[in-house]
Formats: C-alpha cells, structure tokens, sequence
C-alpha cells in the first residue's frame, strides 16, 4: 500500500517557545482533547518503543517539548481497546519525501498501515509531511510533560488550585469551579460548589416529604402542594385567633368562626357575627310594635312614622292649623269633628296670620332697598329698552320713570332722581326732563335741614373714548332751601309717591340733540346724578 503525504502538523501540538505549560493543559482541552473519548483510529500498542530518530523540521515552527526544544511532540489517544482517560506522547522522526505523495499510517502488530485522519480542531502544514509508520510512541517525554506545573482551568473563575499536570484530572474530580449535571438527572449543569444548594433547594426533580402529611413529592410537584396540605396547620383567615389544619378551616369559618359575616335576617346587609345582635337595635328593617297599640302586625323601623301620621287610627295628632295658633291634640278618629266646630276659630287665626305675614313682608323689602342703596353720593342710573319706552311715555301724558333711590354718604340723605324721557312741562313732547328729590331716610333725624348741597345731572355719551372725546350733557344746580321739596320729608312720602315732583331740568336735552351722539347705545341711556358734601361732614 503506497503511502500518501500528510502534513506532520496533523499530529502535533504546536507550544511556542515562550508559552507556559499551564497553556498546554487548557488548549489542549479546548480544542476537543477530550480525555474521555479517544480517537477510534488511533491504535497504540503498549509495547516497546520504535527507534527514536532525529527530528524533522521544516520552515514551518514545530511544537517541542519545553525541555527537548529540538524534537516536536504530540498528544495523542492511547488504543481504543484500552480506554485510557491519560493521552499518549510520540515522536514525530524526519523522513518522508514531501514530493512524493506518500500518506502516514499508523503501524500496527501485522505491520500495516492505518491512515490517521488529521483532528478537525488542529491547523495543519501542507508544506510539512511525515510517515505514520515513522511515528512512535515517546514515554520518557511524556512523563516530562506530565511533571510540569500547571493552575487550574477555573483558575480565571476563582480556583486557586495549582500542581502538576498528572494531577489535573483528579483535580477536576473535586473542584469546586468544575461544571457537573445533577444527580437527579434534571437537565441542570452547574459548578459543583453550587450543586448543593440546587439538590436541596433548586432542583425539580428532588424528593421532598411534606412535614405535616408526610407524604413525599418531588420538588416541581412540593411548591405546588405548599400553601395547600390539608394536614398544615393555619389560623383563621377572619382573624379571629383560632388555629387547626386546613382541612377543618372551611367549615369553621361557615359556623363557628364568631368573626364570620352573616347577613342581617331583615335588611340583608352584611356584619360581623359577634356584631349582629347590636345591629339588630338599629336596623331599619327590624319590626317593632306599634306605641299606640293600634293593634296594626309588627312594623318595620323605619316605616313607623309613616304609620303614626297615617295609618294609626289610635295616634294623638296636633290640629292643622297650629301654624295659625290652634294648638289642640286629639286622636285622629276625633280630628274630623274638631275642625268642624272650630271653623270660625281658625278663620280668625288665619286672618291674624296673614296680616302679621304682610308686615313682615313690607320689612323684609324696606331692608333689601336700604341693602341694594348706593351710599357714596353718586348714582348711575342705566335706562334700558329707552324705543319702547319713550313711545310709551308718548303714548300716556306725563309718564315719569324713577331711579333706585342713593344716599349722598353713610348715614347722608336719601335721594331720588326721576325722568321724563318724553319731557316735562315747558319741554313736554320736545326734550328728555330730569329732576331730583329727597326721600324719607333712617337718619333724617341727625342730618341738617333743608337740603342745601349741590347737585350735578350729566347724560353719558357712550363714543368710544380711543376714537374721540365724549362729550357728556351736564348741567348743576344748588337747591332752594325755601323749596318744599328739600325740606325735611314726612313719613308719608316714598319712594313710590309720584304726585311731588322734584327738582330738575324740564329742558335737559331735546330730542334731536340725544340723536346726534352716541347718547343712546345699545337701546339704553345712562344719566348720572352726583351730590358735592363737603368734607367735614363725611368725616
């Protein structure tokens, strides 16, 4: 069988010259040496070494032993038959033509050869070949490899084991760093310095025994029967302190937990058992017996004073018209005759209610004028609808329409202003007429008699002031104290007399004038009234 060419990188482990040992164990794992499973085509006999022959090299850089730095080394399988978890050093001899395109094989007891395929895991020399039948086993090298010092290969993760590397694997056996699957087979991996915890906390698949049924479950099946073992010991959920096993919890809580909710037998409302009875005093619903022993079945709480005003035929009732000042009280039977022999009596009273009503009616609107009254000498009085009520005042002679009446200051005279927007007098039918008059006030009795302070009439112009100046009427008089209307009014005078006139202007402005500008606005005019009191007198 002619051999073919191979590269003799294909069974050699490449270490630099400058790399550690420590390097060797860890690539050497990493890419796939597994001690676990030899290569299947890898027969070694364990027999006496071949011939050791000087070391090939190539322009290639060849691994070499740390202390045979001119012969290359690889780490290979011992035989399948032997199952060895150890790999096996041999040497690689120069020999070979590269041109010739021979292909190593592994020698073998009949002496032929068995072609090795390259490990996938390793890079390979093409220019570099080498006859498997020149491979052979090296023990000495490789019990000089096996006596060098290595750290862990969980030194990273925190291992701090260091030794030789003959000692590695029983290492691993007891390393804390080494990742290793559960005993319990549940599919976990994980470092065997965490694994028990996981057996006895984490894993699924773990045996558990309930500590109060005793029954036994796996770890995924315990989570579930936690919360839920009828033989478990629990309190009440109502708070009520008592203690027994879930299993008896449900009918104690129906009939004798005394914090159980019952509903109320007569109002259907929800409470606390131990506070039932107390509600029963309070209820609604609860049926009670009538106080006038009408002879009526039980009656429900809140119903009762409806059957009292009636339905109780036995009930003391006071007469209807107490509001009008009867105060009799009989039975309802007996209500009937009485209102019919006192009918002249409650008319009577009914006559005396009304009467004090109205009084009280007449007060009520006295102090709501005096409340609404302006009381700082100055009056503006808006006259709204002004179309409709001029031809009003066209219509009927003399029509006057009144302001709401003002006070000069607090405490001051009650003053009045009225209008004739269709004129008055000498501006009858032609000009709009404005007078003002004095009104009964509360403090008449500490003012000064006769009015004497002058007083101001203006008619607002409504233009708008940014497009030009308004131009208001105003006129201002000072009145006659020799004129009736300024002394001290009688009591007989209102505001609602409209047979005394005041003090004014028939001609205020005509009618043509209001026309001019924006006098009228809006349909409505404003006039505006205003009193000078001197200062010492507001003060």
């Amino acid at each position: 069988m002619t051999p073919s060419p191979l590269s003799c990188s294909e069974g050699v482990f490449k270490c630099p010259e400058d790399q550690l040992p420590l390097d060797y164990a860890k690539v050497s794992l990493a890419h796939g040496w597994d001690m676990e499973h030899p290569h299947p085509l890898h027969p070694s006999p364990r027999g006496r070494p071949l011939p050791r022959t000087p070391a090939w090299h190539s322009h290639t850089s060849l691994a070499r032993a740390p202390v045979r730095k001119q012969e290359p080394f690889v780490l290979r399988s011992w035989g399948a038959e032997t199952h060895s978890r150890q790999r096996e050093l041999v040497h690689v001899p120069a020999g070979g033509d590269p041109a010739s395109g021979s292909v190593p094989t592994a020698p073998s007891q009949a002496g032929i050869g068995v072609p090795v395929p390259p490990p996938p895991s390793l890079l390979w020399d093409a220019d570099a070949v080498v006859l498997l039948s020149q491979i052979y086993p090296d023990p000495e090298l490789e019990a000089q490899v096996l006596s060098l010092a290595i750290r862990c290969i969980h030194s990273e993760e925190g291992c701090r084991w260091s030794g030789l590397i003959k000692h590695l694997q029983a290492h691993l056996g007891t390393c804390g760093f080494n990742v290793i699957p559960c005993p319990n087979r549940c599919s976990a991996k994980l470092s065997r310095r965490d694994l028990p915890e996981h057996v006895q906390h984490g894993c699924p698949k773990r045996r558990v025994k309930c500590e109060f049924c005793a029954s036994d479950f796996t770890g995924e099946a315990f989570e579930g029967h936690q919360g839920t073992c009828p033989q478990e010991s629990v309190y009440c959920e109502n708070k009520c302190g008592a203690r027994m096993m879930r299993r008896l919890l449900s009918q104690h809580a129906l009939t004798e937990c005394p914090k159980r909710t019952q509903p109320c037998t007569y109002c259907s409302k929800e409470f606390v058992f131990d506070t039932i009875q107390n509600h029963q005093y309070q209820c609604p619903r609860y049926p009670v017996p009538c106080p006038n022993q009408c002879g009526t079945p039980s009656i429900a709480r809140e119903d009762m004073p409806t059957h009292l005003k009636e339905s109780c035929s036995t009930a003391m009732l006071l007469c209807p018209f107490k509001e009008a000042g009867c105060k009799h009280r009989c039975p309802k039977l007996a209500m009937g005759r009485h209102l019919e022999e006192s009918t002249k009596v409650h008319l009577g009273m009914v006559c005396v209610l009304v009467s004090r009503q109205r009084q009280e009616i007449l007060e009520l609107r006295r102090d709501l004028e005096e409340l609404s009254v302006s009381s700082n000498g100055t009056l503006i009085w808006k006259i709204s609808d002004y179309t409709r009520k001029l031809q009003e005042a066209k219509a009927r002679s003399n029509y006057e329409f009144f302001s709401p009446p003002f006070y000069t200051h607090k405490y001051g005279y009650k003053l009045q202003v009225s209008a004739f927007l269709n004129g008055n007098g000498s501006g009858e039918s032609s000009h709009l007429s404005v007078y003002i008059r004095v009104l009964p006030g509360e403090y008449d009795n500490l003012l000064e008699w006769p009015f004497s302070y002058r007083v101001t009439f203006s008619l607002l112009d409504q233009s708008d002031p940014s497009l030009s100046k308004p131009q208001h009427i105003t006129e201002t008089f000072h009145p006659d104290p020799n004129w009736k209307n300024f002394q001290k009014p009688g009591a007989s005078r209102s505001s609602l007399d409209e047979s005394t006139l005041g003090f004014g202007y028939p001609k205020f402005i005509s009618h043509e004038d209001i026309k001019k500008r924006n006098y009228v606005r809006d349909n409505a005019i404003f006039i505006k009234a205003s009193v000078e009191i001197p200062q010492k007198i507001l003060a």
